[in-house]
């Protein structure tokens, strides 16, 4: 247990570090993407056991449509093979918070969309979901 903290501790001072440069810096984290900042949005959700595939079929019919009219095409859209089963992940991208703020309204607005989130609601297979705003590392831009 001590070892794993050690490590951990170093990693944290590693990335510590890091940000207290980049902090520093006069453009931040987004000089080193020569002027393409990135703001992703990762987002876990867990489902009830057993509800994976209702989930997934309730969002291929009525939410994929409205929110990539919106957002565009995730970078990602995964489900959990091993580790934190009945998880599934979606990533998206945006310039920045700005372009994320506005792309959401404007899904959030959509019927399409509100009829989306109310048989989600109804359906009641959800049961938790964690939001991560990122940034895309600077030896590891995202090209898109």
């Amino acid at each position: 247990m001590r070892n794993a903290r050690r490590r951990r501790g170093s990693a944290f001072g590693a990335i510590r570090a890091l940000l207290t440069v980049l902090r520093h810096s006069r453009r931040g984290i987004h000089s080193l993407h020569k002027g393409h900042p990135m703001l992703v949005d990762h987002r876990t959700y867990t489902v009830r056991p057993g509800t994976m595939a209702k989930q997934m079929a309730l969002y291929q019919e009525f939410g994929w449509k409205p929110q990539t009219r919106h957002l565009g095409q995730p970078l990602a859209y995964l489900i959990t093979e091993s580790g934190e089963v009945n998880t599934y992940v979606h990533i998206w991208v945006y310039k920045d918070a700005a372009d994320r703020a506005a792309k959401r309204a404007a899904m959030m607005a959509d019927p399409e969309w509100q009829t989306f989130m109310q048989k989600n609601a109804e359906a009641g297979y959800l049961i938790a979901q964690r939001n991560n705003l990122m940034n895309d590392a600077p030896f590891a831009p995202i090209n898109r």
